[in-house]
């Protein structure tokens, strides 16, 4: 996620004592160069300022997650469904003894299982990324 967003609020947590800071997105082909403020239709988030970079109100910034968490996400979108159709083909055998098919379709049921495995894990992954979970904020990354 490398996105652009302005500056909406900073706060300071009193609990805590750490800065808060919300943005909106902004949509970067059409409002970049717009000065009609149509940002405000967005809804805000908060992200984190981990490099300290001097913001304020409205400044303009980039936004994304750090370069490892953003490799290692694409890593476990392709290795989770790849190890779970893995395990159905090694699974296939003790399935289908358990439910009793034929060594005559054996194949097309491994098949099918390893097919199975790969397109739950895939629609879990999609789920998981689609979902409001988000395991980490983002972060500014610049301002512009």
């Amino acid at each position: 996620m490398r996105e652009f967003a302005v500056i909406k609020k900073i706060q300071t947590n009193t609990e805590t004592n750490e800065k808060e800071i919300l943005v909106l997105p902004m949509i970067v082909s059409s409002c970049q160069n717009c000065d009609e403020e149509c940002v405000r239709r967005g809804k805000p988030f908060e992200v984190k300022n981990s490099s300290n970079i001097p913001i304020q109100e409205g400044f303009a910034v980039r936004i994304g997650l750090p370069r490892l968490v953003s490799k290692m996400q694409a890593f476990m979108a392709l290795f989770f469904p790849m190890m779970f159709a893995i395990l159905g083909f090694i699974l296939a055998p003790i399935i289908a003894q358990k439910i009793a098919i034929s060594l005559k379709d054996f194949e097309s049921f491994r098949a099918l299982c390893t097919a199975s495995f790969f397109l739950f894990a895939s629609i879990c992954v999609f789920i998981i990324n689609r979902s409001s979970i988000h395991f980490m904020k983002p972060e500014i990354l610049q301002t512009i």
